[in-house]
């Protein structure tokens, strides 16, 4: 993956607009854009974006300065002029030009030199523009595997991220409900020995009651003593009493037992799912994860064209000279040169 960003940036440095930040540019290409900047701070707006042209095609490390806007200025100086001269063929390559150099732009770029294929009629200046044609087609390419490759991978990140956290909650969720399970266990626990021990003796003061009611029943019978018979309706009230808290002792210490023997069958239902897989895959990396290796997109596909690979050389800059412009200056080179440098 760095390896390719490597690459790519390499590249991204001859066809896009993000130059080498380094302060040695061209002495010529230097002059011009002081120029440029010069022109554009005495509004001269024309002149100053003739300059940056000049500049921008002696050496592209211009667009590393602060531009004042005169990148957008030139794309649509080009852009009025070729509403009004359509079948000019230099306007349409120096549109391509900032399309590919200065935006990026390769898709327009490529229609604009396509404009330039159909109307010039040098065929050696065809056959360079559709090669720069091609070249720039594969550049798409690249970055559009680049772009689908990275995507991919950042998808298949965030997929792994949100099982991770998936399998991370879930274990977390496990583990509260256990500990929810142990701690409700021990309670049950607590309660059935409380209980196991009230119920005997509940069971033997209700015994005691009734001993007490059968005795004064039976001194009521033989005395007719109201005393007697007092004492026996007080202990058929406490007999009865102590009867529903017997009943409810019994209710609560079988719940108590129902509980407990329902969270020890869970209990061991998880023990013995532990055991079974001692490991979490989510504790411990899988061999595909331990082996996993980033892909790496092949850059041997244009490190070894000469058309693509990366430099630092740039050519020298040059103007088109069509047969149709007369009144061009003589000296300026053509436009097949002005192809190649790009």
């Amino acid at each position: 993956m760095k390896k390719t960003f490597i690459a790519l940036l390499g590249f991204f440095m001859i066809f896009a607009c993000m130059p080498s930040f380094s302060q040695n540019i061209k002495d010529e290409a230097q002059i011009l854009y002081e120029e440029a900047m010069n022109y554009k701070q005495q509004n001269n707006n024309e002149k100053a974006v003739e300059t940056y042209e000049k500049a921008l095609r002696a050496d592209r490390a211009v667009l590393a300065f602060n531009d004042d806007g005169l990148v957008e200025m030139l794309r649509d100086s080009v852009k009025t002029r070729l509403e009004k001269e359509p079948e000019n063929v230099k306007l349409w390559e120096t549109m391509g030009f900032i399309q590919a150099v200065c935006y990026s732009d390769n898709k327009s770029a490529i229609e604009s030199y396509e404009k330039v294929v159909t109307l010039v009629t040098d065929e050696n200046v065809k056959e360079r523009t559709r090669a720069l044609i091609d070249r720039l087609r594969e550049t798409e390419e690249i970055l559009a595997s680049y772009k689908t490759e990275v995507t991919s991978q950042l998808r298949d990140e965030r997929l792994k991220s949100w099982s991770e956290l998936e399998k991370s909650e879930k274990f977390a969720e496990d583990q509260a409900e256990k500990e929810q399970r142990a701690s409700r266990l021990e309670q049950a626990y607590k309660d059935k020995e409380e209980l196991q021990n009230v119920v005997p003796q509940l069971e033997e003061e209700l015994k005691e009651l009734q001993d007490a009611y059968d005795k004064a029943n039976r001194l009521w019978f033989a005395l007719n003593d109201e005393l007697y018979e007092r004492r026996r309706r007080r202990l058929k009230d406490q007999i009865a009493e102590k009867e529903q808290e017997v009943a409810s002792a019994k209710s609560r210490l079988q719940r108590a037992e129902s509980e407990s023997a329902s969270l020890e069958a869970l209990a061991e239902k998880d023990k013995a799912k532990e055991e079974e897989t001692p490991f979490r895959s989510y504790d411990t990396p899988s061999d595909n994860e331990e082996n996993h290796e980033e892909p790496v997109l092949n850059d041997a596909s244009y490190a070894n064209d000469a058309a693509q690979a990366p430099s630092n050389e740039t050519e020298e800059p040059v103007a088109n000279t069509e047969d149709t412009d007369d009144t061009e200056d003589t000296s300026a080179p053509d436009l097949g040169d002005l192809i190649d440098n790009l």
